[in-house]
This record gives C-alpha cells, sequence and structure tokens, in this order.
C-alpha cells in the first residue's frame, strides 16, 4: 500500500496500491469502488478538506482530482478530471 488518507467526515478511507485507489465505507467496513489510473503508479492520496474530492498522485508527480462516490454508487458512476 502506497498511502491512505480519511475523508474529512471519517465515513471513507482511501487506499493506494499499485495502480489503483480503493475507497471504503467506514462503518460498512466495505469496498465502495476501485478507481483504476490509466496514468501510471499511484503513491499518495488525500481527501479535500471542503468537499468530496480526491487527489491522488501518480509518478512521475502528477496530481489529479477524483470525484468521490457516495456510498452506494459503484466505478461506473465515477468521473476523472486532471488537477
Amino acid at each position: 500500500m502506497a498511502g491512505a488518507s480519511f475523508s474529512p467526515d471519517g465515513s471513507m478511507l482511501a487506499s493506494a496500491s499499485g495502480t489503483s485507489v480503493y475507497l471504503w465505507s467506514v462503518p460498512q467496513r466495505s469496498l465502495i469502488a476501485e478507481l483504476p489510473s490509466q496514468r501510471g503508479w499511484i503513491n499518495g492520496v488525500a481527501f479535500n478538506p471542503n468537499g468530496p474530492r480526491l487527489s491522488r498522485r501518480v509518478t512521475p508527480g502528477q496530481r489529479y482530482g477524483t470525484s468521490t462516490p457516495s456510498l452506494g454508487a459503484t466505478n461506473s458512476a465515477q468521473s476523472q478530471t486532471a488537477v
């Protein structure tokens, strides 16, 4: 695992491993979504303290933002935009 971060409200945990970020429901202790990277190995994740956005750092140091799903969302509902 390359990194982990709790959401500001503590309801989600994001963990980075290889080329994917995994979003976990803390209360339900279950996987919400896998967010694969198409830009390289992920070496860090962090939630935005002001809203439901997650930043991931990929090699060689580029950062990208991803909208986080609601607890019932699936991977197909993800949107990814460069930051």
